[in-house]
């Protein structure tokens, strides 16, 4: 109260509003226009989507605990994840899985409970070749459930787990036969 108005803030009383310029750069605001019009989550271009996602730096004033704050804070995260839903599922399709497993590991480190995207960057890890990791992440997946709600994985992802466990048991086997198989006998050449 008692300070005049700038050029970025609108102060009545004591209330203060930002009031954008094209002369200011704001990342909200950049990142809100990178995502598609809520009424059509059908458009946009990858391009967008990353760029979005690339603006997202962590959850909006996370020190302060007014309820109109706490309300944005979640609006805006929620934005987010679902741009990396959207993400992940295009590079998935494009089979472009490096950049698939980037958008998984944030959705994880985002929303470690998501189980969905547990199951997703176990998946991507064994397209990667990278079994022995998607093993890894399921064990930390059932981990953090069981410390943090004190529940099992959903059928699928023990499901996906034991298919992932049986193909690297298959795998080891086969190198091991291959491996204590007497040679073959050499062919005469006449």
């Amino acid at each position: 109260p008692g300070h005049d108005d700038t050029p970025a803030l609108l102060i009545a009383g004591d209330t203060v509003a930002f009031r954008p310029t094209p002369a200011l750069w704001v990342d909200l605001i950049a990142f809100e226009q990178a995502l598609p019009a809520p009424s059509d989550p059908t458009s946009g271009t990858i391009e967008q989507l990353r760029a979005a996602v690339e603006l997202y730096r962590g959850d909006f004033l996370e020190d302060c605990y007014d309820d109109w704050a706490l309300y944005e804070r979640e609006r805006l995260r929620e934005q987010y994840l679902s741009a990396l839903q959207r993400l992940l599922a295009a590079d998935q399709q494009r089979q472009a899985y490096d950049q698939a497993l980037q958008s998984a590991l944030r959705l994880v480190q985002t929303d470690p409970l998501r189980e969905e995207a547990h199951r997703a960057l176990m998946r991507l890890y064994h397209l990667l070749g990278r079994t022995d990791d998607a093993l890894r992440a399921f064990a930390r997946c059932r981990t953090l459930l069981d410390s943090e709600l004190g529940v099992e994985p959903e059928a699928e992802t023990l499901s996906l787990y034991e298919e992932l466990r049986a193909l690297q048991q298959r795998r080891a086997g086969m190198a091991t036969n291959a491996l204590t198989a007497p040679a073959a006998p050499a062919l005469a050449v006449a």
